[in-house]
């Protein structure tokens, strides 16, 4: 009677046994990449299952595109409240204060005080209308000329920021040591001084770069653009 062969309990092969199969190092290198292309197969469903779970998530926040303006027409509304009551109790800005501007800053006409080159727009506001809220002050900048320099789109990005053994701060309404402003470039110097020196001339005008304890105001308007938006889009969802 014949003996029915048997195959190797570690490569599956005929001829020989596990204890002395001549595939074991391949045949464990293979299983492990199997076991790791298992592992990797786990793990990316498990993301694509957060993904999809935070897609659904942001699909329903964001299910209503006039719920997605509130955040612009709050701006927008503080842009309002800036140029028709804040700003309506500057002085005059005259002739006199654009030649100190660009005297102090060291720029002619519409060109950049960094670089010189030409620059359209109103310039760019040393203290952002809004931008105080986000670093935790409560101010907000003025929509003047008191509080606007000219550069261009791509240095308005990222002139006024500096980072100082590690924190990001800002050169126009951040507090320096005399040991971080020794850690200062060249032009980081010139811009830091150049600011300084027109707030000081923009207070001895009696005129304002920016408007203190504006916070409050601010909460009502998007308060009040939450309930615009909402009763607007009850309006436009329940109509036939």
């Amino acid at each position: 009677m014949a003996t029915k062969k048997r195959k190797c309990g570690c490569c599956r092969e005929y001829g020989h046994f596990k204890p002395k199969c001549p595939n074991k190092a391949r045949v464990q290198k293979e299983n492990e990449r199997k076991k790791f292309h298992k592992q990797l197969i786990k793990v990316a469903k498990q993301f694509a299952k957060k993904a999809l779970k935070k897609k659904k998530i942001h699909k329903k926040k964001n299910s209503s595109h006039i719920m997605s303006r509130v955040t612009t027409m709050a701006y927008e509304a503080m842009r309002d409240y800036v140029d028709h009551v804040l700003d309506t109790k500057q002085p005059e800005f005259t002739t006199k204060d654009k030649e100190m501007k660009e005297k102090i800053f060291g720029f002619k006409g519409k060109t950049s005080f960094l670089s010189g080159v030409k620059c359209g727009g109103v310039g760019d506001h040393i203290y952002g209308v809004r931008e105080g809220f986000q670093a935790g002050y409560n101010w907000v900048g003025s929509n003047s000329k008191w509080n606007t320099v000219p550069v261009t789109h791509a240095e308005n990005v990222s002139y006024k920021k500096v980072i100082i053994e590690k924190k990001k701060k800002n050169l126009a309404y951040d507090e320096f040591s005399t040991e971080e402003q020794n850690k200062f470039s060249g032009l980081q110097m010139k811009i830091y001084t150049s600011i300084k020196s027109w707030e000081k001339y923009v207070e001895s005008r009696g005129a304002y770069m920016y408007w203190e304890n504006q916070r409050k105001i601010d909460d009502k308007f998007k308060a009040k653009a939450e309930e615009f938006c909402f009763a607007y889009k009850t309006f436009v969802f329940n109509t036939a």
